[in-house]
């Protein structure tokens, strides 16, 4: 009972990139650093709070670098580190996928 190893949670906290916000924020940070602002424009209904909770956990999980320029007001800017960029791949594989996934089902569903 108390020996028993811990049951994995498949959508627990430890999940890298399972919220919405997470993915776009990979995808808006391919290519280029962004500053924060840019960010919270580029990203419909997303909160300030969210968006800063959202960027600080990808900090924390090797996902994102956060860089604070020495400017009047200070400049942070958000890049993706290498780690992070391994993320686009599959990003980008399970969107070309979630495009054609409703056809697919409707032809599933035709009887032979």
């Amino acid at each position: 009972m108390f020996n028993d190893p811990p049951t994995p949670q498949p959508y627990g906290k430890n999940v890298p990139f399972g919220d919405k916000w997470t993915t776009l924020i990979i995808l808006l940070l391919d290519g280029r650093p962004r500053r924060f602002s840019e960010l919270e424009r580029s990203i419909q209904g997303i909160s300030h709070k969210m968006l800063s909770q959202t960027l600080r956990d990808m900090e924390r999980d090797g996902f994102v670098t956060r860089t604070v320029y020495p400017e009047v007001p200070p400049r942070v800017e958000y890049a993706l580190t290498p780690l992070g960029k391994t993320l686009i791949a599959p990003i980008t594989t399970l969107l070309a996928y979630q495009t054609r996934a409703p056809f697919a089902r409707l032809v599933s569903r035709v009887p032979a």
